[in-house]
Protein backbone atom coordinates (compact mmCIF):
# COMPACT_ATOMS: atom_id res chain seq x y z
CA UNK A 1 0.00 0.00 0.00
CA UNK A 2 1.38 3.34 -1.04
CA UNK A 3 -1.07 5.49 0.93
CA UNK A 4 1.66 8.02 1.81
CA UNK A 5 1.80 8.98 -1.88
CA UNK A 6 -1.94 9.50 -2.49
CA UNK A 7 -2.36 12.66 -4.57
CA UNK A 8 1.36 12.91 -5.33
CA UNK A 9 1.81 13.54 -9.08
CA UNK A 10 4.96 11.40 -9.27
CA UNK A 11 7.37 9.45 -7.10
CA UNK A 12 10.15 6.91 -7.55
CA UNK A 13 10.42 3.30 -6.43
CA UNK A 14 13.75 1.63 -5.91
CA UNK A 15 14.43 -2.11 -5.81
CA UNK A 16 17.60 -3.08 -3.97
CA UNK A 17 19.18 -6.50 -4.31
CA UNK A 18 21.80 -7.71 -1.87
CA UNK A 19 23.58 -11.03 -1.78
CA UNK A 20 25.53 -12.96 0.82
CA UNK A 21 28.39 -13.66 -1.59
CA UNK A 22 28.40 -17.37 -0.76
CA UNK A 23 25.55 -18.96 -2.68
CA UNK A 24 25.36 -18.39 -6.44
CA UNK A 25 21.82 -18.29 -7.74
CA UNK A 26 19.75 -16.70 -10.45
CA UNK A 27 19.53 -13.34 -8.74
CA UNK A 28 16.39 -11.24 -8.73
CA UNK A 29 13.68 -10.64 -11.33
CA UNK A 30 10.71 -8.30 -11.61
CA UNK A 31 7.91 -8.86 -14.11
CA UNK A 32 4.47 -7.36 -14.80
CA UNK A 33 4.78 -4.55 -12.26
CA UNK A 34 1.89 -2.12 -11.85
CA UNK A 35 0.55 0.42 -9.39
CA UNK A 36 -3.22 0.59 -9.19
CA UNK A 37 -5.79 2.53 -7.26
CA UNK A 38 -7.45 0.27 -4.71
CA UNK A 39 -11.22 -0.05 -4.91
CA UNK A 40 -13.37 1.30 -2.10
CA UNK A 41 -14.83 -2.14 -1.33
CA UNK A 42 -13.02 -5.42 -1.95
CA UNK A 43 -12.93 -8.56 0.20
CA UNK A 44 -10.31 -11.19 -0.78
CA UNK A 45 -10.87 -14.81 0.27
CA UNK A 46 -7.65 -16.32 1.71
CA UNK A 47 -8.39 -19.78 3.12
CA UNK A 48 -10.84 -22.22 4.65
CA UNK A 49 -9.44 -24.10 7.67
CA UNK A 50 -5.99 -23.15 6.33
CA UNK A 51 -6.75 -25.55 3.45
CA UNK A 52 -5.73 -28.43 5.71
CA UNK A 53 -8.64 -30.60 6.68
CA UNK A 54 -9.40 -34.35 6.86
CA UNK A 55 -12.81 -34.90 8.52
CA UNK A 56 -13.99 -38.33 9.72
CA UNK A 57 -16.77 -40.05 7.70
CA UNK A 58 -20.20 -39.81 9.32
CA UNK A 59 -19.09 -37.40 12.04
CA UNK A 60 -19.38 -33.65 12.40
CA UNK A 61 -16.41 -31.99 10.72
CA UNK A 62 -15.97 -29.49 13.52
CA UNK A 63 -16.10 -25.75 13.03
CA UNK A 64 -15.18 -24.28 9.67
CA UNK A 65 -12.95 -21.19 9.68
CA UNK A 66 -12.95 -18.77 6.76
CA UNK A 67 -10.12 -16.23 6.52
CA UNK A 68 -10.24 -13.12 4.33
CA UNK A 69 -8.48 -9.82 3.70
CA UNK A 70 -9.94 -6.32 3.29
CA UNK A 71 -8.28 -5.09 0.10
CA UNK A 72 -10.51 -2.01 -0.15
CA UNK A 73 -10.01 1.52 1.13
CA UNK A 74 -13.24 1.43 3.17
CA UNK A 75 -13.73 -0.56 6.37
CA UNK A 76 -15.92 -3.64 6.04
CA UNK A 77 -18.70 -3.59 8.62
CA UNK A 78 -20.97 -6.35 7.33
CA UNK A 79 -20.34 -9.45 5.21
CA UNK A 80 -21.70 -12.91 4.49
CA UNK A 81 -19.43 -15.92 4.87
CA UNK A 82 -20.49 -19.30 3.51
CA UNK A 83 -19.15 -22.67 2.43
CA UNK A 84 -20.23 -25.67 0.38
CA UNK A 85 -19.20 -29.31 0.22
CA UNK A 86 -19.33 -31.04 -3.19
CA UNK A 87 -21.45 -28.20 -4.55
CA UNK A 88 -24.07 -28.27 -1.76
CA UNK A 89 -24.19 -25.18 0.45
CA UNK A 90 -23.73 -26.14 4.09
CA UNK A 91 -23.73 -22.85 5.99
CA UNK A 92 -24.16 -19.15 5.27
CA UNK A 93 -24.06 -16.48 7.93
CA UNK A 94 -24.22 -12.69 8.04
CA UNK A 95 -21.52 -11.15 10.26
CA UNK A 96 -21.36 -7.59 11.62
CA UNK A 97 -17.64 -7.27 12.33
CA UNK A 98 -15.44 -4.22 11.70
CA UNK A 99 -12.48 -5.03 9.42
CA UNK A 100 -10.12 -2.14 8.67
CA UNK A 101 -8.54 -1.69 5.23
CA UNK A 102 -5.47 -3.92 4.99
CA UNK A 103 -6.58 -6.15 7.86
CA UNK A 104 -7.27 -9.89 7.85
CA UNK A 105 -9.96 -11.60 9.86
CA UNK A 106 -11.19 -15.15 10.45
CA UNK A 107 -14.80 -16.13 11.14
CA UNK A 108 -16.16 -19.46 12.35
CA UNK A 109 -19.17 -21.36 10.96
CA UNK A 110 -20.72 -24.61 12.23
CA UNK A 111 -19.44 -27.83 10.68
CA UNK A 112 -21.15 -30.45 8.51
CA UNK A 113 -21.77 -34.20 8.60
CA UNK A 114 -18.90 -35.70 6.64
CA UNK A 115 -19.69 -37.85 3.58
CA UNK A 116 -17.32 -40.57 2.33
CA UNK A 117 -14.86 -39.94 -0.48
CA UNK A 118 -13.21 -36.93 -2.07
CA UNK A 119 -14.55 -33.62 -0.79
CA UNK A 120 -14.50 -30.39 -2.77
CA UNK A 121 -14.86 -27.69 -0.13
CA UNK A 122 -15.43 -24.09 -1.22
CA UNK A 123 -15.67 -20.99 0.94
CA UNK A 124 -16.72 -17.47 0.06
CA UNK A 125 -17.01 -13.99 1.51
CA UNK A 126 -19.45 -11.46 0.08
CA UNK A 127 -19.67 -7.75 0.92
CA UNK A 128 -22.02 -5.07 -0.43
CA UNK A 129 -20.72 -3.17 -3.47
CA UNK A 130 -17.66 -5.42 -3.85
CA UNK A 131 -15.59 -4.05 -6.74
CA UNK A 132 -13.97 -7.41 -7.62
CA UNK A 133 -16.02 -10.54 -6.94
CA UNK A 134 -13.52 -12.79 -8.76
CA UNK A 135 -11.40 -13.01 -5.58
CA UNK A 136 -14.23 -13.79 -3.14
CA UNK A 137 -14.08 -17.59 -3.29
CA UNK A 138 -11.58 -20.38 -2.92
CA UNK A 139 -11.82 -24.17 -3.08
CA UNK A 140 -9.67 -27.13 -2.18
CA UNK A 141 -10.01 -30.90 -2.27
CA UNK A 142 -9.43 -33.33 0.55
CA UNK A 143 -10.36 -36.89 1.45
CA UNK A 144 -12.62 -37.84 4.30
CA UNK A 145 -11.15 -40.53 6.54
CA UNK A 146 -12.61 -43.62 8.18
CA UNK A 147 -12.71 -43.66 11.96
CA UNK A 148 -10.48 -46.37 13.42
CA UNK A 149 -11.37 -48.26 16.59
CA UNK A 150 -8.66 -48.99 19.12
CA UNK A 151 -6.71 -51.11 19.66
CA UNK A 152 -5.53 -50.99 16.05
CA UNK A 153 -2.70 -52.69 14.18
CA UNK A 154 -1.65 -52.81 10.54
CA UNK A 155 1.37 -54.62 9.10
CA UNK A 156 1.19 -52.70 5.78
CA UNK A 157 1.74 -55.95 3.92
CA UNK A 158 -1.53 -56.57 2.10
CA UNK A 159 -3.11 -53.29 1.11
CA UNK A 160 -3.95 -49.74 1.98
CA UNK A 161 -7.16 -49.56 4.02
CA UNK A 162 -7.63 -45.81 3.65
CA UNK A 163 -4.06 -44.69 4.31
CA UNK A 164 -2.81 -41.74 2.28
CA UNK A 165 0.70 -40.37 2.01
CA UNK A 166 2.08 -36.92 1.54
CA UNK A 167 5.57 -35.52 1.64
CA UNK A 168 7.41 -32.29 0.95
CA UNK A 169 10.37 -34.26 -0.40
CA UNK A 170 9.55 -35.59 -3.90
CA UNK A 171 12.24 -38.30 -3.63
CA UNK A 172 10.55 -39.92 -0.60
CA UNK A 173 8.56 -43.01 -1.62
CA UNK A 174 6.14 -44.91 0.59
CA UNK A 175 5.54 -48.54 -0.35
CA UNK A 176 3.47 -51.45 0.96
CA UNK A 177 5.10 -54.80 1.71
CA UNK A 178 8.37 -55.89 3.26
CA UNK A 179 11.11 -53.23 3.22
CA UNK A 180 13.74 -53.69 0.51
CA UNK A 181 15.78 -50.50 0.42
CA UNK A 182 19.29 -49.75 1.62
CA UNK A 183 20.09 -51.27 5.02
CA UNK A 184 16.41 -51.99 5.72
CA UNK A 185 15.88 -55.27 3.88
CA UNK A 186 13.25 -57.08 5.95
CA UNK A 187 10.34 -56.54 8.29
CA UNK A 188 11.04 -56.31 12.02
Amino acid sequence: RLTNFTGTPSFRLRFIFTSDGVVNGNGFSIDDFEIITLPANDAVFLSLNNNNFHPVIGQNSGNIQIKFYNNGTNPITSFTASYSVNGVQQQSQLFSIFVNPGDTTTVTLPGFTTPAGVLSICGSVDIPLDADTSNNQGCFQTNSVQAVATPYADDFESGSPGWTTSTINPTTMWELGAPAYGHTSSAH
